[in-house]
């Protein structure tokens, strides 16, 4: 079997500025990827995965210091069917809002 295949994109953003502060929203993507041989096989496998991704982002939502200014936390996921080179794959989307702030002229 192989195993589930995991990858993050960005999905959009917002930009906002009040005074000297530079707020972004950015919208995240997780994509997992379970080969799909059954579905009964899959969806044992995508099921377990459910709670587990945002429970993995509760844990550390500044991302082991990586957000110094905000913080990450999962809004929705949604499941399907992706085909990739031709290979359908069962998915589960989780989507998550990031917020970091910095001052005006920061470069975020």
């Amino acid at each position: 079997q192989i195993a589930p295949a995991i990858y993050v994109v960005l999905d959009s953003y917002t930009l906002s500025m009040a005074s000297q502060v530079v707020s972004m929203n950015y919208r995240d993507r997780i994509r997992l990827c379970i080969n799909y041989q059954d579905n009964e096989t899959a969806e044992q496998e995508l099921t377990s995965y459910v709670n587990l991704i945002p429970a993995k982002i509760d844990e550390d939502p500044f991302l082991a210091g990586q957000i110094q200014s905000g913080f990450i936390k999962v809004t929705d996921g949604i499941t399907g069917y992706y085909n990739i080179g031709g290979v359908i794959y069962r998915t589960l989307d989780v989507f998550t809002n990031t917020l970091d702030k910095a001052g005006w002229k920061s470069g975020i």
